[in-house]
Formats: structure tokens, sequence, C-alpha cells
């Protein structure tokens, strides 16, 4: 009973395991489709690169890629959309409407994905990525030695030769005024 049990497990897992498995990429450019149906070229699809990879520069021409699986009766429907952009060796996923992740394509895929667009036109070229300007950031302001020198006669209430010459045209007119007094009185 124990290994009945046991068998009928092993058969139902392989089985829902399959039902989501990869069966075809078509590869779309503006005339048409080509399709990776090969396992290995399937295989290369699915181990793909899981790194990252930084926008391409500028516009890029792309292929549409129609990914196909296996739903859970067997029926293979189409289940995402992806593009290649060969000039740049990259895969473009949507994460949500025009923003983009990116992957490297390995040279297995790369190859594979070749032959299947031969003949196909790639699509028109566009902009993958948001031309983002690049914003002035001030995170620190450091003063020149003779600008802090500046700062701190002016903050210790000097202000340098104009005030000296001030105090000095003032005490000449108190001396002045006060000998005028004298003469008078």
């Amino acid at each position: 009973m124990r290994l009945a049990i046991v068998v009928a497990l092993a058969l139902a897992f392989p089985a829902a395991a399959a039902a989501k498995e990869i069966t075809r990429v078509d590869v779309c450019g503006v005339n048409g489709c080509g399709a990776l149906t090969d396992q290995d070229s399937l295989q290369a699809f699915m181990e793909g690169d899981d790194m990252a990879a930084a926008a391409p520069n500028g516009a890029q021409r792309s292929y549409l890629l129609k990914v196909f699986v296996r739903d859970d009766t067997g029926k293979a429907i189409q289940g995402w959309t992806n593009r290649w952009l060969p000039a740049a060796g990259l895969m473009a996923f949507e994460d949500s409407p025009g923003q983009f992740n990116f992957t490297s394509v390995g040279p297995k895929l790369e190859r594979a994905l070749q032959g299947a667009a031969r003949g196909r036109t790639a699509r028109a070229a566009r902009r993958f990525a948001e031309k983002v300007e690049p914003a002035a950031q001030v995170d620190e302001v450091v003063t020149t030695p003779a600008a802090a020198a500046k700062v701190s006669r002016a903050g210790d209430g000097g202000g340098g030769p104009l005030y000296l010459w001030i105090g000095v045209a003032v005490g000449l007119l108190l001396v002045g005024g006060g000998a005028a007094r004298a003469r008078r009185g």
C-alpha cells in the first residue's frame, strides 16, 4: 500500500512541474515570427542571466519574444512577452508600463535567437530607458581659508579699515568740537 502511494506521488509531481514548462518562444520582427522549440534553445532561454544589466544607451532595434508555457491541461498558452535587443546583447523585461529591467543574453541563447530571427526585420528603434538629466546636489559647502577669515573678522565685530577711519574721524570731530567750545568759553 505504501509503495502504491509513493509511486502515485512520484508520478504526480513531475506532471505538476511540467504544467508550467516553457514550450516555445516566438521571436517576432515586423515581418513575422520564428520560433525556438528545441530543448537546448529553451533551456538556454530558461537559464538566462540572473544578473541585472545596465540599460542600453540610445535607441535600440528589438524583436518581440512571446513566451509560451504549458497550462494545467497540457495546452500551450502565451505566458509573457520580453524584448531582445540584439545590438546591445540584452533582454528587456517590462516591469511596469515603460519601465524595463535588463539582463545579458548568453552566447548559446544569442545563437538560438539569431537563428530564429533570420530573415525577419527587427522592430523600429526606440529608447528602452528614460533619458535622465543629471541634477545638481550639494552635499557639503566648504569655504576657502580667505573667506573664512573675512567671516570671522565680521563676526568678531571687526570690520576692517573702514571702521578704523570712521572712528578716527569721529574722534577728531569730538576733539575739534571740544577745542572750539573751550575757546568760546
